[in-house]
């Protein structure tokens, strides 16, 4: 048997009437605060530029002394088998550029003992040295924060919308219609900035990729810039999304606000459809 919905003279619940309220005064704080929120977004686009234009010159004075512009450490113990087996990748000249570099590590007393058919010494200890992405990281992470919240409160307004969505019939339905594609409109911002909070992820996967194919080719000018490029790259990208959080706020409150009339013509109707009881 389908559902039949309760005369219009039932009680709303009260539950969903407590949550309809709770979500209007988040929609109505988000409204207000979204000056205050672009602004926080500027300051924070503002002190990101000026992070990046303090790695630029970190990265241009290195070059310049023709130093390694590097200051993170990573350590790989090769044995003579694995130096063999990079000669026939890399050519054995090569590794023969690279042996004398390479540190001799002696057995420590305490040390475990090797399983079975593992190769005895000597092995070698390859510094490899690479690019610092720490203030990067920070960046990324202080931008995921906002998103998130972003994410928050539009999640909220999208609720808020649904819950205040009219009964669907002749009467209502250029309300409904008019409700809905701000609905639709609202999901797609939160989807973008959705996109925004999965960018760090993104991002460490992709470096921790190119650090692992320099760990088997320490030597490869390619790969240091790839991960030179992968950093830049994702510097743009950061203030890109910045400037889609400021953009997303903005139209987000003009689309609510111009279309608050609809909304309040609705809830002044008999208990909206999200209000009633169905059974």
């Amino acid at each position: 048997m389908g559902r039949r919905r309760r005369d219009s003279t039932v009680p709303p619940n009260p539950e969903v009437l407590a949550v309809q309220e709770r979500l209007e005064t988040q929609v109505g704080d988000f409204l207000r605060g979204v000056g205050t929120l672009v602004e926080s977004y500027e300051s924070n686009l503002k002190s990101m530029l000026v992070i990046v234009a303090q790695e630029e010159a970190r990265k241009a004075t290195a070059r310049a002394s023709q130093q390694s512009m590097t200051v993170v450490t990573a350590t790989v113990v090769a044995t003579q088998s694995l130096l063999d087996a990079a000669a026939k990748i890399i050519g054995t000249e090569a590794v023969a550029a690279l042996k004398p570099e390479l540190k001799v590590e002696e057995p420590k007393v305490g040390d475990t003992l090797k399983e079975e058919g593992e190769e005895e010494l000597p092995h070698y200890v390859i510094r490899l040295n690479w690019d610092s992405n720490e203030a990067l990281v920070k960046q990324l992470q202080i931008l995921r924060q906002a998103a998130m919240k972003l994410v928050q409160n539009l999640d909220g307004i999208t609720d808020w919308l649904a819950l205040n969505m009219p009964d669907l019939n002749e009467e209502n339905s250029a309300l409904a219609e008019v409700l809905g594609a701000v609905l639709e409109q609202i999901t797609s911002f939160v989807e973008s900035a959705r996109s925004i909070v999965g960018f760090p992820k993104k991002y460490l996967e992709e470096r921790a990729a190119i650090e692992k194919e320099l760990l088997k080719l320490p030597e490869s000018k390619a790969l240091q810039m790839q991960l030179e490029l992968n950093d830049a790259e994702t510097w743009d990208e950061m203030e890109k999304s910045w400037r889609a959080l400021i953009r997303v706020c903005l139209i987000a409150r003009s689309v609510v606000v111009k279309n608050l009339s609809s909304l309040q013509q609705n809830s002044e109707t008999a208990n909206s459809s999200a209000a009633a009881v169905y059974y």
